[in-house]
């Protein structure tokens, strides 16, 4: 981290993107710092960037694209149960997006994104139809009624 104004809210055990580095590790750190924190009010929004739902397709010598699916589905589990089991829990809201649509159209838009909100707010076994992409999840996030002075 080289920028000074970040250094302080950044956590310089987490690897950046490398699709060679287990997701399950990226959580592992991520819930390290999480559980570490000490402050009551952690309203800042916190990122975990596991990329591995990207895969390296069919690379000779790298995981198959399921393992690496497998990885990234695996690390966003273990992130929602840690802190799901954390004293933050109730004033909480995980957000989940695939960070672009990828050259995966579905039958309806290629340019939304598959979109999870957990928390013990959201209204339990409800699929919303909206159309969800990264600029609309930032949107979300940004107007968050925890984090609003």
């Amino acid at each position: 981290m080289r920028d000074p104004v970040l250094a302080k809210v950044t956590n310089r055990m987490y690897r950046g993107f490398d699709l060679t580095y287990p997701d399950v590790e990226r959580a592992k750190t991520f819930l390290a710092s999480w559980g570490s924190t000490r402050s009551p009010a952690v309203c800042a929004p916190n990122r975990d960037a596991a990329g591995n739902d990207h895969t390296n397709g069919i690379a000779a010598g790298r995981l198959t694209p399921l393992s690496l699916a497998a990885d990234n589905d695996y690390a966003v589990g273990m992130l929602v149960e840690g802190v799901s089991k954390s004293r933050f829990w109730a004033s909480t809201v995980i957000c989940v997006l695939e960070d672009d649509a990828q050259n995966g159209p579905d039958h309806v838009d290629s340019h939304r994104s598959p979109a999870f909100l957990i928390s013990p707010w959201v209204k339990r076994h409800t699929v919303d139809g909206t159309m969800y992409n990264t600029t609309s999840m930032l949107r979300t996030i940004e107007s968050c009624s925890v984090c609003s002075p």
